[in-house]
């Protein structure tokens, strides 16, 4: 009877035993990937101390930019008050509208020459080594300069109205906080 109780003792250890290495298994598992989530998390960490210190800089950056902007945001202020807005309006719409006909002229131009140099090179597409051939090449190269214009003066304009819009922010603004401390 004590061989049969041993054998049933044993078997339940045994079962008991298996049930305790695979939850070994498991305990593993999950440790390896507690491992792996702090090792994720200590470098989130650091990708947020990098993030926190690059935003402190620009945050004094700003400030400094904020500081050296006062003065000249007094000194426009004066001298706006002093021309008078409408004149400066004036002014910028005349700039505008300047920089408006320049540009249409320059694509008339560059479309003129697009067609000169297309007919030129119909013209004379089978000769080499033909003087009005190295013309052409010539004028190729001067619409493409013009187009290289064309494109920057387009680039500079937006600028340009960028910063008329953003000038035009920051007045309203500076009107805007004057009022309130008027008032």
């Amino acid at each position: 009877q004590w061989s049969v109780e041993l054998e049933e003792q044993e078997k339940v250890f045994l079962k008991q035993a298996a049930q305790v290495n695979s939850w070994d298994d498991i305990i593993r598992e999950n440790q390896k990937k507690i491992i792996d989530l702090s090792d994720y998390v200590e470098n989130l960490k650091a990708d947020q101390d990098r993030l926190n210190s690059e935003l402190d800089f620009i945050d004094t950056q700003q400030r400094e930019l904020e500081h050296l902007l006062s003065p000249l945001e007094t000194t426009v202020q004066q001298q706006s008050s002093s021309f008078g807005s409408h004149l400066i309006d004036k002014e910028r719409e005349q700039m505008y509208s300047s920089a408006c006909e320049l540009d249409v002229r320059l694509q008339q131009m560059c479309h003129d020459l697009t067609e000169v140099i297309e007919k030129l090179n119909k013209c004379y597409s089978g000769q080499n080594n033909n003087p009005m051939q190295q013309v052409t090449k010539i004028l190729n190269s001067h619409t493409e300069a013009l187009k290289w214009i064309d494109k920057n003066a387009e680039f500079l304009k937006r600028k340009v109205d960028n910063v008329v819009s953003q000038s035009e922010i920051k007045r309203n603004e500076q009107e805007h906080s004057l009022r309130l401390v008027s008032l």
